[in-house]
């Protein structure tokens, strides 16, 4: 997530900003907001009442805003207008300690049109706005979405998802390119058709926070490989994988790079494409053939996913996945190979009919 110091210097001003604005700390849901959104990655996030849901995605937005010939650069999306005159709330408590930052244009049902019309026309590079009345700008071609290059979808608990995401659904059909999408969902809920507009998301939730319990037996068998390494490993083999550690691994991700591998050892979910070796059992897996690829823009992690909704799969029921350029293979755990091939076979997925069999073997 974290690649380089230009990443590192906007992450340090978006929490300044956050501390001017009288925040006591910056929530670790609105770290991984930020750190999503300087690393250019889509986002999905689960939010409770205290994570501090608008700062999450208004702070790095006026770190960066600058003043622009087009618009918008960035849209923001939701279905009530309590929640949109909160953001409009908190952008002017940001606004006071970030320079050169113009106020964004806010769109909201049942207010007079024509005013509108003329704020738009000053070529704004933030819009935020109910999807009803975005729709309606867009069919009066009074929004144009070429050079969008942030989409936020803000859900709130009260939200009428069906119609939500049916007009977020439609007014992404006006963008012609991929744009970094943000999607901020209550904690119950779930991306349901939402899923198909993300890319490869970096994904937060609630329930990946370690309870005091898991912290306490983490902190064990820390204890243990520490033990283990003064008692009875051989320092210089030691060294030998220390220096293969600095030659290939960046100076600013090897704290990560030990955090990754401390995660993998106690069974962390990690995704299929990286699970490490032997940690399936041989002959429990079962190779099936899927007819899209990377020219509809799917990657393994999206496979991952759709799989296990569909089927109710648990990720350790999922293994490698190969992504080629007009089809794929996933592994799948044998018990539901068939059924994965009866449910999923003839389905829709990202707008095509899809094909899902077992793949044949090498000489079939």
């Amino acid at each position: 997530m974290f690649y380089n110091v230009s990443h590192q210097v906007s992450l340090k001003k978006t929490v300044e900003l956050l501390v001017k604005s009288g925040c006591s700390s910056v929530t670790p849901f609105q770290y991984t907001a930020f750190s999503a959104f300087f690393s250019r990655r889509d986002f999905v996030a689960k939010y409770s009442a205290d994570d501090g849901k608008n700062f999450a995605f208004l702070a790095p937005l006026l770190v960066t805003d600058r003043e622009s010939s087009t618009s918008p650069e960035t849209l923001i999306l939701t279905d009530s207008v309590a929640e949109l005159e909160r953001i409009r709330t908190d952008f002017q408590t940001l606004k006071k300690y970030a320079a050169g930052v113009k106020d964004p244009v806010f769109l909201r049902d049942e207010e007079p049109i024509k005013p509108e019309i003329k704020h738009l026309a000053k070529k704004p590079a933030i819009i935020v706005g109910t999807t009803n009345r975005i729709i309606d700008h867009l069919r009066r071609n009074n929004i144009e979405l070429q050079n969008l290059k942030y989409l936020v979808l803000d859900i709130t608990e009260n939200q009428n998802r069906n119609f939500f995401d049916k007009d977020v659904l439609f007014i992404a059909t006006k963008i012609y390119h991929h744009v970094r999408t943000a999607v901020f969902l209550p904690h119950d809920h779930i991306l349901d058709s939402l899923e198909n507009i993300v890319k490869r998301p970096i994904v937060s939730s609630q329930e990946r926070k370690m309870t005091n319990l898991n912290e306490e037996s983490i902190k064990r068998k820390i204890d243990d490989f520490i033990s283990i390494i003064k008692e009875s490993e051989d320092p210089i083999l030691l060294k030998s994988y220390q220096k293969l550690i600095k030659k290939n691994v960046p100076f600013h991700l090897r704290g990560y790079f030990s955090a990754f591998l401390l995660k993998s050892i106690l069974g962390g979910s990690t995704p299929s494409r990286s699970s490490a070796p032997g940690t399936i059992a041989p002959g429990t897996m079962q190779t099936l053939f899927i007819n899209i690829g990377k020219t509809r823009r799917v990657y393994p992690n999206d496979l991952s996913r759709f799989f296990q909704k569909s089927l109710e799969l648990t990720p350790d029921k999922i293994g490698p996945i190969k992504v080629l350029a007009n089809y794929s293979f996933i592994d799948i755990n044998k018990d539901a190979a068939e059924d994965a091939v009866a449910k999923l076979d003839g389905t829709t997925y990202r707008g095509k009919k899809i094909t899902v069999n077992f793949a044949r073997k090498k000489g079939e």
